[in-house]
């Protein structure tokens, strides 16, 4: 009966290694992923620069190489007298100004 508690303990403690042993090697392998995508992050930035540059297009710096222009407004015209249910299933984006305007004559 005390061989039996004894594996039974042995086994529970190779269990608790094991599972120590998974959670840093995974810590490790998730530290040197971060280095590496840094490091490719870092060079992407500076050969978006150099594409920048080569094109004529010169940022003053790797870190404003990434600034998304702001969207342009846009503006759509539709006239009085058309019928509404034609853009009944129309879906625009939320900075589109909408106007109803007259017949031109």
């Amino acid at each position: 009966m005390q061989i039996i508690l004894w594996e039974i303990g042995i086994l529970a403690f190779l269990l608790w290694v094991l599972a120590v042993g998974f959670i840093l090697f995974s810590g490790i392998l998730f530290y040197r992923q971060q280095l590496i995508f840094r490091h490719i992050l870092k060079r992407l930035k500076n050969l978006e620069m150099m594409i920048g540059q080569s094109t004529g297009q010169v940022n003053s710096s790797p870190d404003t190489a990434n600034v998304v222009p702001k969207q342009q407004e846009t503006h759509l015209s539709i006239m009085k007298n058309e019928p509404i249910s034609k853009y009944e299933s129309m879906t625009l984006p939320d900075n589109v100004q909408v106007s109803f305007v007259e017949k031109d004559k």
